[in-house]
């Protein structure tokens, strides 16, 4: 046979040859199959399939066919483009680019995208991984976000894919993003409102920060009403991102009233002019006046006449110079002198009038004196006092003019006493003279008595004739004065000895050379004293006064006997001033006994040259900022005690870049001169803020002499700045797809941009006051050198609750001694993450069936988000196919990120249908997007009824034939729904012979049922009763059995006398008779009467049969069958056919003559049923409807 080969694939893929062969029977051929999978386009990777089917030419219906499969191994390759290539932007803005991923391969592949580039830190992708089919396309957006305050560039970020399957297979694209120049400017103040005096300036320090992207000139001007109180102010060049400090200056004019008056600062860019920023500045001007005065003494206790002097204070407590007018008020102003009535005193200094009082009063008692003051500028007026508080007092003192009076013998001497009244009113006195030295003395008073004023003196002349031959020596005369006015007693006296001296002499000398000593230093020498009086004197020696502070006496008195030679040490300490030379220093020695004796020792110093520098700066303290010249001025003076040549110097602190000079260096000057030299001072711009302590140093000509050393303290203030960026120097931080539950670390880098070492507190600042909560630092504050950075590790926690989404956040730092901060923007977008799970109050519920009068199955269904992005969610609810619809309230539910809300699930009874199984399971699943939940389970019972027979009671258990039986059967429900449309059927030995339709019985109780059963059986018979209840399929057998009562026993008594074979006899005559009543009965459709007459004549056949003794007849063997059984066969057989006739025939009655017409109306649709039939209880249907109808009697 011949047969042709074909296959069910594109040529293209494969050739095969030969296409036709022909073979012998039983013969085979190998026949070569070559695969080639195009390229172009590419064959998909994967298995196919090849079938190659051999038909036979002779006949077609013969084939056969084998299925080969082959497998394409899968290309890689992908090609990516980006739309636009090139964008501008502004600083602080985002710039989008479509990057167009192509699948060139020929199966599905993985692709994962990364950046590279300068500035592949800006760029953010909307996927970092994508899937694609062959010749699938997709497009990502590349979104570059560029920080703000960037200055100029192109900016490139290069999108670069890369096959997950194939090695090496990558392709890439670049964007270039231009910067477009920015202009801006901010100004910020720690302090905007200040308090001012008028007439004084107050200055403003405002931070200026550039916040473009590029260097600028800033003009300002001040606005406003008042913008003439602030002084010019120059520009500032700033470069970007940089702040400076611009100083501003507000004078108020000195008429200004108190208020409060505002400024405005407007700076603008140079280059753009609607670039600028406003700060407004406050001034209040608040003059008070206010003083305090007090007096230097509130009491005084004085004298008449006298005059006492106190000092006011007047303390200017206000904010401004004020002016006040000071007076004495009050009786006694005449005694009141006031060396100023007018003061004027600065803001916070105290001004003093001295008041001189003189006490013009002659009684004793207190005066008080009173001092107004009253300020000009706020009409102010205080008083303070001083009481004068005066006592009468007496006394008196006498006291010689001199000490001592020399006199020769034979001489007289008259001596002056001044007497006191220490009282304070006038008093007499009475002068006596109370002793003389010897009775050849004599003396002589001027006055006897003296009127003296309170406080005041007198004198008066004593002449003494000193005797001839009096010795040399001192004498004693004794003056009395007494009061004659004083009402004291004792009486107020005074005695005074007046000393007279007679015939003294003395001789003093100095060393011998000069004594050479340091101003300072201590040298001791000798002075010699000669007595050269007649006897005994006592000698004092004393310092000029010249020279009072060079020399120290050993002893400033010596005792000398006639001719006696004495000395006395002199230590000799020239002043530490004393300027170099020879110095003669006299030692006064006087006679004690007579002043007007006495003589000089010379003692001769030479000071020896002593070197000494002081240099006194007019302050101590310069402050200014660095990169300016600082100056203060210095008083060198010459303290040595000759002409030095000084040199100047100053030692700066090791490393500090700080030029100190002087305007001259080397200075010639005579002891004890001083010159005025100029100090600077110059920081290099990049020295730190700090105290610098500068040594200035003045050196002698001597060398053995110590430099001098004077401190001057360089205060550079201080002066803050912080700049925030990332560890690689972006102005922003950007996480993308953060995980819930994930920490995300990043570095920022603090930079201290100002002039001092500071502190600064780190610290997340959002708009979402929740979002700082994430973060953690690795240190929440640091501190940093000027000029220096620092890394800070900054941890992001991302909380498990947290909504998907981006959040904006700063990461600020901020100076701990200055309000002065910087922020770094950041951006953190929190991945979706998305489940749904659903949960009831309950998972079993139960509902009537269909036409109950329950309520509903009812699960109320907790919904909750579990994910972090809110979710419209549905539900697919499966349930039972037979069943109608459920209510889902609402259908549909959106529930916020980690939310949780309810939908009801109702299965009302109307849905159940009335077959429905007990327990049905439901399952509910959430829908969500592409996603669904895991599903709920749940079950639904349907309620229903569960009805039996509880018992069964009759009336009579041995009736007659004919006799109405009450048959009460008690039905019990123990369902949950109520049992209705019951029909309860009598059936007695398996015959229905009485029916009740359409009861109900409530769920779990129980109702009885009255069932009238007319008994139409024979006598005797033992009946078995059942009760049915066809929809419940129940039957329920009664346990005692019923007995039909004989109703007459005389005819078997008649035949009892005949013998067994007559009663076999008998009885099988009875039987047949019965047998044909049997057949009757079939005919009319009387099957039960049927059946009990075939009962009834075996039993009397049988009966007749016991009665006698039967005769024995042989079994009959297998196969036989008796002539009787036969015969009964027979008629059974017959029976049955008329039987099977009678229940086809059932329904329609047959007529009876004797039977009256019965009108049955249907329950169902009213028809009126005509029925003629004497059978009972009778069966049938309704003609209209169809519905079974039955007659009980």
């Amino acid at each position: 046979d011949t047969f042709d080969l074909s296959m069910d694939i594109s040529e293209d893929f494969v050739v095969f040859s030969p296409t036709t062969v022909t073979l012998a029977s039983g013969a085979n051929v190998n026949v070569t199959v070559r695969l080639t999978a195009p390229d172009d386009p590419l064959t998909p990777t994967g298995i196919h399939y090849i079938n190659i089917t051999a038909t036979s030419k002779g006949n077609t219906s013969v084939s056969d066919s084998d299925l080969m499969e082959f497998e394409v191994d899968q290309v890689y390759a992908v090609s990516m483009k980006a739309t636009p290539l090139r964008k501008s932007v502004d600083p602080g803005t985002n710039a989008q680019y479509n990057i167009t991923i192509t699948n060139d391969g020929n199966g599905e592949d993985t692709y994962v995208l990364t950046l590279d580039g300068a500035r592949k830190a800006w760029g953010r992708l909307s996927q970092t991984q994508v899937t694609l089919a062959q010749d699938g396309e997709m497009v990502i957006l590349l979104t570059v976000r560029v920080p703000s305050n960037q200055p100029v560039e192109d900016a490139e970020v290069i999108v670069l894919v890369t096959s997950s399957g194939g090695d090496n297979v990558t392709a890439q694209t670049s964007t270039t993003t231009t910067i477009n120049p920015f202009y801006g400017v901010s100004l910020t103040i720690s302090n905007p409102s200040k308090t001012a005096i008028p007439g004084r300036s107050v200055v403003f320090k405002v931070k200026v920060k550039n916040t473009g992207n590029s260097q600028d000139i800033f003009n300002f001007e001040m606005e406003g009403d008042f913008a003439s109180w602030a002084a010019p102010m120059d520009p500032l060049t700033i470069d970007a991102g940089k702040t400076k400090t611009l100083e501003v200056n507000i004078t108020p004019p000195d008429d200004i009233a108190n208020g409060l008056y505002n400024f405005v600062l407007n700076a603008s860019s140079e280059t753009q002019g609607d670039a600028f920023d406003l700060l407004d500045l406050d001034v209040t001007i608040n003059v008070f006046y206010l003083m305090d005065v007090a007096i230097s003494a509130t009491e005084i206790n004085s004298s008449p006449d006298v005059t006492e002097t106190v000092l006011a204070y007047v303390e200017n407590l206000g904010n401004i110079n004020d002016t006040y007018d000071l007076r004495p008020l009050g009786p006694y102003t005449s005694w009141v002198t006031l060396d100023n009535t007018t003061l004027e005193i600065d803001d916070g200094a105290t001004g003093v009038s001295t008041a001189s009082i003189l006490v013009n009063a002659t009684f004793s008692g207190e005066y008080k004196i009173r001092f107004e003051v009253t300020s000009h500028g706020g009409d102010n007026v205080t008083e303070v006092f001083v009481i004068i508080r005066i006592e009468l007092t007496y006394g008196v003192s006498l006291s010689p003019r001199r000490d001592d009076y020399p006199a020769a013998p034979d001489t007289s001497v008259r001596i002056e006493v001044k007497l006191t009244n220490d009282g304070n009113v006038e008093d007499t006195y009475d002068l006596s003279i109370a002793q003389l030295p010897g009775s050849l003395w004599d003396a002589h008073l001027e006055f006897n008595t003296l009127n003296v004023v309170g406080g005041e003196d007198a004198y008066f002349n004593v002449t003494v004739d000193v005797p001839a031959g009096v010795e040399a020596g001192t004498y004693r005369v004794n003056v009395r004065a007494v009061s004659t006015v004083s009402p004291l007693v004792p009486t107020p006296s005074a005695t005074v000895p007046l000393n007279i001296s007679i015939a003294f002499a003395v001789n003093a000398t100095g060393p011998e050379g000069t004594i050479s000593v340091f101003p300072g230093d201590s040298a001791t020498t000798q002075v010699l004293v000669e007595n050269e009086g007649l006897g005994r004197d006592v000698y004092q020696l004393s310092i000029d006064e010249t020279y009072a502070d060079w020399a120290i006496l050993d002893s400033t008195m010596i005792v000398l006997s006639a001719g006696e030679l004495g000395s006395i040490d002199v230590f000799i300490t020239p002043p530490r001033d004393a300027r170099t030379g020879t110095y003669v220093i006299p030692v006064t020695v006087t006679s004690m006994s007579d002043d007007t004796v006495f003589d000089i020792a010379d003692i001769k110093v030479k000071v020896r040259q002593v070197y000494g520098v002081l240099v006194e700066p007019s302050s101590t303290w310069i402050e200014g900022p660095a990169d300016e010249y600082h100056t203060t001025e210095l008083v060198v003076t010459n303290i040595g005690n000759g002409e030095d040549t000084i040199r100047l110097e100053a030692i700066v602190p090791s490393g500090v870049p700080i030029t100190a000079s002087f305007d001259r260096d080397i200075l010639t000057l005579a002891a004890g001169k001083n010159i005025t030299v100029t100090f600077r001072l110059i920081a290099d711009k990049d020295t730190n803020a700090d105290i610098y302590i500068i040594d200035v140093m003045a050196r002698s000509s001597s060398s053995s002499v110590e430099a001098y050393h004077v401190t001057v303290n360089y205060e550079i203030p201080a002066e803050y700045g912080v700049t925030i960026r990332t560890n690689t120097g972006l102005d922003e931080i950007l996480i993308y797809n953060a995980v819930v539950g994930r920490d995300y670390d990043f570095t920022i880098e603090v930079f201290n941009t100002g002039n001092t070492r500071d502190t600064y507190a780190l610290s997340i600042v959002s708009d979402d006051p929740s979002l700082p909560s994430w973060f953690t630092f690795n240190s929440t504050e640091v501190t940093i050198d000027t000029g220096k950075s620092q890394l800070m590790i900054v941890t992001v926690s991302v909380p498990f609750d947290a909504v998907a989404g981006q959040y904006l956040f700063g990461v600020q730092a901020g100076s701990t001694s200055i309000n002065v901060t910087d922020v770094l923007d950041g951006t953190i977008e929190v991945a979706s993450e998305r489940m749904v799970t659903l949960t009831s109050d309950k998972t079993e519920d139960s509902v009537n069936p269909s036409g109950g009068t329950g309520g509903s199955a009812t699960f109320t269904i907790t919904v909750s988000n579990e994910g972090n992005v809110q979710e419209s969610v549905t539900f697919d609810v499966t349930y039972p196919s037979s069943w109608g619809p459920y209510i889902m309230t609402p259908e549909t539910v959106t529930v916020e990120a980690y939310g949780t809300t309810t939908v009801v699930l109702e299965f009302p009874p109307s849905s159940v249908p009335g077959n429905a199984a007990t327990i049905n399971p439901v399952t509910v699943k959430a829908r969500y997007g592409p996603y669904q939940s895991q599903p709920l389970n749940l079950i639904v019972h349907v309620l229903q009824s569960e009805v039996g027979v509880k018992d069964v009671v009759l009336s009579d258990y041995n009736p007659k034939d004919g006799d109405i039986v009450d048959v009460t059967v008690t039905l019990e429900n123990t369902g949950d729904v109520d049992a209705t449309g019951l029909t309860v059927t009598l059936i007695v030995n398996d015959i229905p012979v009485a029916e009740v339709p359409g009861q109900s019985v409530p769920a779990n109780g129980q109702r009885p049922v009255l069932i009238n059963w007319e008994v139409d059986e024979d006598p005797g018979a033992t009946l078995t009763l059942n009760i049915r209840i066809p929809q419940e399929d129940i039957t329920y057998t009664v346990q005692e059995t019923v007995t039909v009562q004989e109703e007459d026993d005389s005819l078997m008594s008649a035949f009892e006398a005949l013998g067994a074979f007559t009663m076999l006899a008998f009885g099988m005559i009875m039987g047949l008779i019965l047998g044909l009543i049997i057949v009757a009965l079939v005919r009319k459709g009387n099957k039960k009467r049927v059946e009990a007459a075939r009962a009834s004549g075996m039993a009397e056949g049988i009966a007749f049969a016991d009665s006698e003794e039967p005769e024995e007849e042989r079994p009959a063997e297998d196969g036989e069958v008796g002539e009787e059984a036969e015969d009964e066969m027979d008629t059974d057989e017959e029976m049955d056919e008329d039987l099977e006739e009678d229940e086809i025939e059932e329904g329609e009655p047959e007529e009876d003559e004797d039977a009256t017409p019965v009108t049955v109306q249907c329950p169902k649709c009213d028809t009126h049923n005509v029925v003629t039939t004497s059978q009972r209880p009778y069966e049938f249907r309704c003609e209209k409807c169809n519905a079974l109808l039955r007659l009980s009697r």
